[in-house]
């Protein structure tokens, strides 16, 4: 019953944080462009809503959402590591200019660090991450 519960409750994890990242698309894939027409406040024009790039595997390059109006509200670009983990975010305003950054830093799969950066490439802040593990045998 216990492991039973135990999936349960990583279905559900997995569910939650699902929401969190952009779709990703079948592998071949190379861009999304989401194209909004609204036929309210006489705007009456297809605008570009969101547009996401992905590589070959179909992870995200870049994430950009913009206002019925052509006004940049999200501006993402993303870097991975040969084992695909997600090593930068890139954040930028509406004219291509560097707001903020993060690195993360993998080891052995896990993530050990990750460090936050202004939009002048300062370290504003860091996180370390530490696991601890089971003896062998024991549970």
């Amino acid at each position: 019953m216990n492991k039973l519960l135990a999936l349960g409750i990583l279905l559900c994890l997995g569910f939650v944080s699902m929401g969190q990242t952009p779709d990703v698309p079948k592998i071949g894939i190379k861009s999304i462009k989401e194209i909004e027409t609204s036929l309210e406040d006489g705007l009456n024009t297809p605008q570009l809503t969101e547009y996401k790039l992905f590589d070959e595997s179909g992870r995200i390059l870049e994430w950009k959402e913009v206002s019925l109006k052509g006004e940049v509200k999200r501006w993402e670009k993303y870097k991975y590591n040969p084992n695909s983990e997600l090593i930068e975010e890139t954040f930028l305003d509406k004219s291509g200019t560097v707001t903020s950054k993060v690195v993360t830093t993998w080891a052995n799969g896990l993530k050990v660090k990750k460090e936050y950066y202004d939009g002048k490439n300062r370290l504003k802040k860091t996180k370390k991450f530490e696991y601890e593990y089971y003896a062998a045998g024991k549970r």
